[in-house]
């Protein structure tokens, strides 16, 4: 199924050739980037699944300086009738807040898929239960009322070579089995490569996305596919999340999470306000959540000017921000930032 959507430099993007059937029953969407050492675990995962249907890999290869192409090019020639390979040029990356996305890439698959569902997974994640494919099909079949389908999942730590298996189940989180779209936006916590949703609840989402510069797709695509259905979960963990080599304390890395955190806070705002969820209390909330976002932000970034300037216009009016910019502090103290605490003083 092709989403309507006018992408420029379409021309720019080379189809590599397959022998896929023309209407297979789930499309799968890979983007990757700088993947040399990941991609084939990724391609290899979706590659091992067992179905009782036709599904197709839509691969979008974003011109990568490593070996990643090569890599996506070799294996789109030994599985023809699973891979569609997407050869992207970099002139078509587009940039948000002045940083480039895989955005571009993930749309032209999206707009590209020809199956009545869609599974995400990105080049360095990876599938590990062969009957991922099957046992989500297997849900929204029997629950109409589902649009989207997710589960638990390992977490991989790069840094470290530490694993979580069963990540909600090690931190004592749990989901019932259907859930609607309010319930999700109280708490984002889907991972991406966990999920399986119907392709005619995407229709007109572009719209929505193309029109804002949110830094990710993911989250409120999610939100906009299950806004007249229910989301689904199974309680099994069928892939791994792996998590990067960035490192934690750099500046980069805390501008980026400051960033996205801001941009979720957002992203819920809108649909909060789509679907019609406008009391007090969800504006109260998201606006603490916001605050606390700026705090640390600041904190971390030894920026204490603009920290005292939120604390003198928020503290007052609620006790409990003070209490969390108190926590902050003192937790910097027991880190032994001793002096960039002095400088509140």
């Amino acid at each position: 199924m092709e989403i309507p959507l006018k992408l420029a430099g379409r021309d720019r993007v080379v189809l590599y050739k397959n022998n896929i059937v023309e209407k297979p029953l789930v499309s799968v969407s890979v983007v990757t980037y700088k993947h040399e050492q990941y991609i084939k675990q990724c391609l290899d995962g979706i590659l091992m699944q067992k179905t009782n249907f036709e599904f197709e890999i839509l691969l979008g290869e974003d011109d990568s300086p490593d070996k990643t192409r090569e890599i996506c090019i070799e294996y789109a020639n030994k599985f023809p009738k699973k891979i569609r390979l997407f050869l992207h040029d970099r002139s078509n990356v587009i940039y948000i807040n002045g940083s480039p996305t895989g955005r571009y890439n993930s749309l032209y698959n999206l707009t590209n898929a020809r199956g009545k569902y869609i599974a995400l997974c990105e080049g360095d994640d990876y599938w590990t239960d062969p009957l991922k494919l099957q046992k989500q099909v297997d849900f929204l079949e029997k629950n109409e009322d589902v649009g989207l389908v997710h589960s638990d999942f390992d977490w991989y730590f790069v840094k470290g070579n530490k694993m979580i298996n069963n990540y909600y189940k090690s931190v004592q989180f749990y989901f019932p089995l259907k859930y609607n779209v309010r319930e999700y936006l109280d708490r984002p916590l889907i991972r991406t490569m966990t999920v399986l949703f119907r392709a005619k609840n995407m229709i007109g989402f572009w719209d929505v996305v193309n029109s804002r510069n949110w830094l990710s797709a993911d989250f409120p695509l999610f939100c906009y596919v299950s806004k007249e259905n229910l989301i689904g979960y199974i309680d099994e963990s069928l892939g791994v999340y792996r998590r990067g080599l960035e490192t934690a304390s750099s500046n980069e890395s805390i501008r980026k999470k400051y960033e996205f955190g801001k941009n979720a806070l957002e992203i819920r705002y809108f649909f909060y306000n789509l679907l019609g969820y406008k009391d007090e209390i969800i504006l109260n909330n998201l606006k603490m959540e916001y605050l606390k976002i700026e705090i640390n932000y600041n904190l971390i970034s030894n920026n204490y000017k603009q920290l005292l300037n939120l604390l003198s216009k928020e503290s007052i009016k609620n006790k409990f921000l003070f209490f969390i910019v108190l926590s902050n502090i003192l937790i910097s103290l027991i880190k032994g930032k001793f002096k960039s605490v002095l400088n509140l003083l």
